[in-house]
């Protein structure tokens, strides 16, 4: 049906330092993002039918922030901290189009709309080494949101597009770290943070009373150096979601849900010799709906959430100022339906790179990479639509070049 895909992409940042003392430094940046996305994609409305639809984005993004980072001695310790705020605008324009014939319109917009969200943000964090069996940390952030939808043309569709009723949140973090022994770290944190509602929920009437989904982390993990070139890591985490947000009745939602994600994180660095490092990185989630309008949910997997993903790196220097890479990832299988009857089986995938560094000019770096190697056809992702299962497929093999250049 001509499905595919058309994207442009661009973006400028500049950064300004200035030490006001030796131990206060001013970090600022401003940023701006362009990018356009358009995509055409064919889904099941019936077991017999496929109707094509096209999305169409418009994006801008303009941003700034500042912080003050310094170090602050005390009678008991060394404080490191910082401070600072940050600001963004994002404006969205927004199309959409159904029962396209081979990218060809043939009926009148369902969306055609404009969308901003406005954020200003304040954090600060002080890390205090008071021992080396006693090193706590303290963080807090504050978010505020605003923002409306205002419509550019005629629509068919009845998404809800109005005002964004202003949304603010502090999400602390605590955090403790302990050097027990000579090459052994322990560590503890717990963390909040948070999710506003998605799509265009955030501009409906009946979302002005939402809270915002709150998510909250606690973990704990240990690091290890037990030779020369060698990094060991694992930390074991609990992330509990509450305040999920569903859809009641068109244009009205409420706060009602909960899910729990448990897991494990790992990693292994080493460096075998002085050309060669290998890197493995293993991450697990165990997920089930705690909370849910429908008790047939209870207990179930939280859909599209991967049971394990894993990453195999191995890098190589054979001569000076060239480098190959050689990356295995696997993604593990996921439900793909919220009652966890259908499910999808996961996939791997292995990247070749080479780049090339002068030893007299690291100022720049050229690299070629091909990605999966195999060929191999797999799923992005997994839905059911229609009743019938969907996949997005992943890229097939694809050969990058590429330069980084430092000014």
């Amino acid at each position: 049906m001509n499905d595919g895909a058309t994207k442009h992409f661009a973006t400028l940042r500049a950064d300004l330092n200035y030490a006001l003392t030796p131990d206060i430094r001013l970090l600022s940046f401003a940023y701006g993002t362009r990018q356009d996305f358009t995509r055409w994609f064919s889904r099941p409305v019936s077991p017999a039918a496929w109707r094509q639809r096209e999305e169409t984005y418009d994006r801008t993004v303009l941003g700034a922030g500042t912080s003050l980072n310094g170090r602050t001695q005390t009678r008991w310790t060394t404080l490191n901290w910082v401070a600072g705020v940050e600001t963004f605008r994002e404006s969205t324009a927004y199309q959409y189009f159904d029962g396209l014939d081979r990218r060809m319109r043939l009926s009148p917009a369902i969306d055609d709309r404009t969308s901003t969200l406005d954020s200003l943000s304040a954090f600060a964090e002080v890390d205090a080494p008071i021992h080396a069996l006693f090193q706590p940390s303290l963080g807090l952030r504050w978010d505020r949101f605003s923002g409306g939808c205002s419509l550019d043309g005629a629509e068919t569709g009845s998404d809800p597009c109005g005002p964004l009723a202003r949304l603010s949140h502090a999400s602390p973090k605590l955090g403790v770290r302990s050097d027990v022994a000579p090459g052994v770290r322990l560590r503890a944190s717990w963390a909040e943070g948070f999710a506003l509602p998605n799509t265009f929920a955030k501009y409906a009437l009946g979302a002005s009373q939402l809270d915002p989904n709150v998510f909250r982390q606690t973990e704990v993990g240990a690091q290890f150096k037990p030779a020369q070139g060698l990094l060991l890591d694992i930390a074991a985490y609990r992330l509990r979601s509450s305040d999920e947000i569903r859809t009641v009745a068109p244009g009205v939602y409420e706060n009602d849900g909960a899910t729990l994600r448990r897991g494990v994180e790992a990693s292994v660095l080493w460096s075998l010799r002085p050309d060669l490092d290998v890197s493995l990185v293993y991450g697990s989630a165990r997920s089930r709906i705690t909370e849910n309008a429908s008790a047939a949910l209870l207990g179930k997997s939280v859909a599209g959430v991967p049971r394990y993903t894993a990453t195999a790196a191995i890098n190589w220097t054979p001569v000076a100022a060239w480098t190959g890479t050689l990356t295995w990832r696997r993604v593990g299988a996921y439900a793909v339906t919220a009652d966890n009857s259908v499910n999808y089986a996961g996939y791997a995938t292995v990247d070749l790179g080479v780049s090339y560094v002068p030893p007299a000019a690291s100022r720049y770096r050229l690299y070629a990479t091909v990605v999966n190697v195999g060929d191999k056809a797999y799923a992005t992702s997994a839905a059911v639509i229609g009743g019938t299962q969907v996949f997005a497929p992943g890229a097939p093999r694809s050969f990058k070049v590429g330069a980084q250049m430092q000014f």
